[in-house]
């Protein structure tokens, strides 16, 4: 029996303050030097092939691995993401060479309300349960283990 292999990835749904980092008129990532090269800001992969790594210090989920690309300079760095425990929050860190010298962001997940703002390109990238309207799908799940214990 083969198990399937969870592999975690990360897209730009919204524009906020950070897209007037990258330029207020920008549409596609210029700076991109791989795939993503004058593709769409929208919808653009930022993060790729975390693998789970783990319960993480905090009682979230860890992942490594993988990579996240600055869409500002066309950066690809190594990454490690932990999802908090309530799975409202993502602190992902991005470094060159060893996790010490590199740098944490936190991100936080859209309320369940805004999913129904989101462009059609993004609500395409989604697990299909999006579409039908059953958000909880993406939700964070517990360790079941670790809610009994007290």
């Amino acid at each position: 029996m083969q198990t399937a292999k969870l592999v975690m990835a990360g897209l730009v749904a919204l524009f906020g303050v950070a897209h007037a980092a990258v330029g207020a008129d920008a549409t596609v990532c210029a700076s991109c030097r791989d795939d993503r090269k004058d593709q769409p800001l929208l919808g653009l992969s930022l993060i790729r092939d975390m693998k789970p790594g783990g319960q993480a210090y905090n009682g979230g989920v860890a992942y490594e691995g993988g990579n996240i690309l600055d869409p500002r300079d066309g950066n690809i760095y190594n990454a490690m993401m932990t999802v908090s425990p309530n799975g409202q929050s993502l602190t992902v860190r991005g470094y060159v060479g060893i996790a010490l010298f590199g740098r944490d962001e936190t991100w936080y997940r859209l309320p369940d309300t805004a999913y129904k703002q989101l462009d059609p390109v993004i609500l395409a990238h989604l697990p299909g349960q999006l579409t039908t309207g059953a958000l909880a799908a993406i939700k964070h799940k517990p360790n079941p283990a670790k809610a009994t214990a007290h």
